[in-house]
């Protein structure tokens, strides 16, 4: 029993490491790992503690990582009221999808087209430092200070003060003095969107200043405006790239508020950020995961990412067309723009990956991702000693990208290698 009991403490210190070692910080105007390499975050809205949809988070980690391959969630918190509280254990949430490679961005959203008051600001600013002290280790853990501000209601709502700044500075500050140096988010002024003016956008005007003072400071960019066309977007994102700071698409979807319907916004959004290597690994987030006002991945059920009538892989039939399927095409390497009027012709690597994830016997689904015809792939598992358990070579002239593997392995943590005549990719598998 002993021996087990070490075992299982061990594989757990092994896990916690390999997940922490490779946190994210924020390097110039890029999201990067601890080698320095840039990522790509394609992430969903997810319910989190006191939210005002229910349903479990947790018991969805697997569709959410292993099925749709996010790699980030948004956990929308609310500090007052009485909602919901199967969320409220934001501690189960983290461990769950951290240990999955999953990011996990928290965020408060009772000051939605608004800003605290100073009675309000002291609330954030200690629910804030709590987190901090809680998660100062854990650099997969994200601080999204407040959801969509405004910060004067001057031009409907887009106009711009100190509060914007003052705000952020004092919630980044407290985070700080305990230590943590997290990545924090700062949406920007008037709904999250900065009015798409330099004249009223918090980002362009106060986030020199902040990223200068705070390290580890990105700013959120909320997309609802079939107006704002993928040209204007690649402007807007190029402004930001500009002035040195990191973006994120912490919104976007194809319902607005009162109802109006935008078919046309995640088409625009995904067409900006394919339209160039440099937008290409500006994180993206859409809302919501629970589709609580018909921002609709699926066309059945409530529209929810769980409801999709596919669990194996491969591309359910019960995406919408202008929002789910986008999302999923994107996540999984397979969305391809092609707009010669406006000059975009960019095509991603899909990466290679396996699921489910952990799995609960020796058999698993393995996504090749991109690979030339013709190519031999061989497949490799290893073990914690660097032991090869399980190899098998494919030609994939006959095969679709999806290949099942059975291999007769025993309980623990490995390495699947994927080793063409060109690279090698490497994921880790756990069997529990």
């Amino acid at each position: 029993m002993r021996k087990i009991l070490l075992g299982l403490i061990l594989l757990g210190i092994f896990i916690s490491s390999t997940v922490f070692s490779q946190g994210y910080h924020i390097s110039g105007n890029q999201i990067v790992d601890n080698t320095g390499n840039a990522c790509v975050f394609k992430g969903t809205n997810v319910n989190g503690s006191n939210w005002v949809w229910d349903g479990s988070t947790k018991n969805d980690s697997d569709l959410i990582s292993n099925v749709w391959n996010f790699n980030l969630i948004r956990v929308n918190c609310l500090l007052y009221g009485n909602h919901y509280s199967d969320n409220n254990d934001l501690d189960k949430i983290v461990r769950v999808f951290t240990r999955r490679n999953v990011a996990v961005m928290l965020e408060v959203h009772d000051f939605t087209g608004a800003e605290p008051t100073e009675s309000q600001l002291v609330d954030l600013k200690q629910w804030w430092v709590e987190k901090a002290k809680k998660y100062k280790d854990n650099s997969w853990v994200w601080f999204n200070i407040e959801n969509e501000p405004v910060d004067s209601w001057i031009n409907g709502g887009v106009g711009l003060t100190t509060r914007w700044r003052d705000v952020h500075e004092q919630c980044i500050g407290a985070i700080r003095e305990t230590g943590a140096e997290n990545i924090c988010i700062c949406d920007d002024n008037g709904w999250g969107a900065g009015g798409w003016k330099s004249s009223t956008s918090g980002t362009l005007t106060y986030g020199k200043y902040l990223a200068s003072k705070y390290s580890n400071v990105a700013f959120g960019v909320h997309v609802y405006d079939d107006n704002q066309t993928s040209t204007k977007l690649i402007d807007w994102f190029n402004k930001i790239l500009d002035a040195g700071l990191c973006p994120i698409v912490g919104e976007f979807g194809i319902q607005g508020g009162s109802d109006v319907k935008l078919p046309n916004t995640p088409t625009n959004v995904f067409k900006a950020l394919y339209s160039s290597d440099r937008l290409k690994n500006i994180a993206r987030i859409g809302w919501h995961w629970r589709s609580g006002d018909a921002n609709d991945y699926t066309t059945t059920g409530n529209g929810a990412g769980n409801t999709i009538n596919k669990i194996d892989g491969t591309k359910p039939t019960n995406l919408t067309s202008t929002y789910g399927s986008l999302v999923w095409d994107d996540n999984h390497g397979t969305l391809d723009f092609t707009n010669t009027s406006i000059g975009l012709n960019y095509k991603y690597e899909q990466e290679p990956s396996v699921y489910p994830n952990p799995i609960n016997n020796g058999s698993f689904k393995l996504n090749l991702g991109d690979f030339d015809k013709s190519e031999t792939v061989q497949i490799q598992i290893l073990n914690l000693n660097g032991k090869i358990v399980y190899t098998s070579c494919i030609n994939t002239d006959n095969i679709s990208k999806i290949v099942v593997v059975n291999a007769n392995i025993i309980k623990g943590l490995y390495l699947v290698n994927i080793i063409t005549e060109k690279k090698v990719h490497s994921l880790k598998l756990l069997y529990n």
